[in-house]
């Protein structure tokens, strides 16, 4: 995967600060939520699922959860549209290889 990445960020598919940033977000926002979710188990409120859906202050664990799901989603989105510029960059360069080779190709065995 990483080296996925690196080729795409020489042929500047993705900015890498954007890539870094986006990274960046998404470890902060999930320690987040991992200290809201203990903070709302050391509440005694018993399992994570039932203090989430509680209401008592623990809505922010929620709202942090959901948050931290939709900037991977995003990210996963970025890297999707990066793969497929790339994929579609390196057809193309492949087909003008082979066109300018037919002619040479077809020159030959005749």
């Amino acid at each position: 995967m990483c080296m996925m990445w690196c080729c795409l960020f020489m042929r500047g598919s993705i900015p890498f600060a954007e890539f870094k940033k986006c990274q960046q977000e998404i470890k902060k926002r999930s320690e987040e939520t991992i200290k809201l979710q203990k903070r709302a188990k050391k509440a005694g409120q018993g399992t994570m699922k039932q203090s989430m859906y509680s209401g008592s202050g623990s809505n922010k664990a929620l709202d942090s959860f959901n948050g931290l799901v939709d900037l991977k989603r995003q990210l996963q989105d970025k890297e999707y549209e990066a793969v497929r510029q790339a994929m579609i960059e390196e057809r193309s360069r492949f087909c003008l290889f082979v066109s300018c080779l037919k002619p040479f190709l077809v020159r030959n065995t005749v």
